[in-house]
């Protein structure tokens, strides 16, 4: 075999692995985008998962034993509705912050707890009013950070 022609493939095929491992390593949160929360002057960034298919929604963030403080899951809908979470199978407590379409926050639902497959009933969580965004994080962090209603939020790529 004449290795003059196999010298051309062979680096090629290493500079795309270069360029990928470079990616992905500048890009700790590749596939997540941005949720900011401004509270008073503070902002607050979080690195988030969409959950927008139905498939996506009812699976939110069960079977997961750790979040990072700065990453959450962020639940879309077309339009504005009244959702109602629970926490069956979700294995941390979690803070659920009702968004509306204007991008302010109208409900939050602080440290919802657990809620394992073995038990009969589990709580539910929902907003008074219609809201058309959820965003999921580490239980306490709302409190800790000071947000509440009336606070606003945007979503950064």
């Amino acid at each position: 075999m004449n290795m003059k022609y196999l010298k051309y493939p062979l680096l090629v095929i290493g500079s795309l692995i270069v360029i990928f491992v470079l990616h992905y390593v500048s890009n700790l949160h590749v596939g997540l985008n941005r949720v900011e929360v401004m509270s008073g002057n503070d902002r607050y960034t979080y690195f988030v998962e969409y959950a927008d298919t139905e498939e996506e929604r009812a699976r939110g963030l069960m079977w997961r034993d750790t979040l990072n403080d700065d990453e959450g899951m962020l639940f879309l809908y077309n339009e504005e509705t009244k959702p109602s979470f629970w926490m069956k199978n979700t294995l941390i407590p979690l803070d659920m912050v009702f968004i509306g379409s204007d991008l302010i926050i109208k409900h939050i639902a602080h440290e919802a707890e657990p809620c394992k497959a073995t038990e009969k009933k589990c709580a539910f969580y929902k907003p008074d009013e219609a809201v058309q965004y959820v965003l999921e994080i580490n239980g306490g962090q709302s409190e800790l950070k000071g947000f509440k209603e009336g606070d606003s939020v945007s979503f950064v790529k």
